[in-house]
């Protein structure tokens, strides 16, 4: 009799293991993530309008709080050449994110730019400026060559993230807010070359 108990408490020891196994697993499969990027306006105000950006990605980080399982961490690096052409929405490379299925209920996600050859955030837009009641366009060469981290805030959460199935991530830049510090003034007093007036940390600072 005690044989036969041992046996049964073995067996159900076996396949509470085996479940808890097919549980750990079904929660490793994964759902393409996508990154998206747009600007949510380029007419920083009547005067002053942006024709080009880009940003020069380098690391992608996620950030998820799971109910069913362990939380999530990820990161991936971009290419010494990744370059995101802001107006047109379009990054020169895809790179594969994968996410764990599961229902997430905090999610952080951020975007590291970060400048080595070239700035890690080029901007180039026109000014009108009026003087003795003509309009004047200066061209604008907008320049960020520290590090700099954009967060993705408002993610709405609980998000269920299913096995097999595609989402986006879109990051939304707003030029109204990022270039509020060059003003007219600022554009009228500045240094300018060869026609076009470059604003960085060691020229014409906004």
């Amino acid at each position: 009799m005690r044989y036969h108990m041992k046996n049964k408490i073995f067996l159900i020891l076996i396949i509470a293991v085996s479940f808890l196994s097919s549980c750990k697993d079904k929660w490793n499969e994964t759902a393409e993530l996508k990154l998206a990027f747009n600007a949510t306006q380029t007419q920083v105000n009547a005067n002053f309008k942006v024709t080009q950006a880009y940003f020069r990605p380098v690391e992608f980080n996620w950030y998820g709080q799971r109910k069913q399982s362990d939380n999530v961490t990820i990161e991936r690096n971009f290419s010494a050449n990744a370059q995101i052409d802001l107006l047109n929405g379009t990054l020169n490379e895809t790179p594969l994110i994968e996410i764990p299925q599961g229902t997430y209920t905090d999610i952080n996600s951020s975007i590291n730019f970060k400048g080595n050859t070239n700035n890690a955030i080029e901007i180039t837009a026109e000014y009108i400026l009026e003087i003795d009641n003509e309009e004047e366009t200066v061209m604008l060469n907008i320049q960020f060559n520290n590090e700099e981290i954009v967060k993705l805030a408002g993610i709405a959460a609980p998000i269920d993230v299913i096995s097999e199935n595609s989402y986006s991530l879109e990051f939304n830049v707003d030029f109204g807010y990022l270039l509020s510090g060059i003003d007219e003034n600022m554009v009228e007093n500045a240094e300018i070359e060869n026609d076009n007036l470059i604003v960085n940390a060691n020229k014409n600072q906004a």
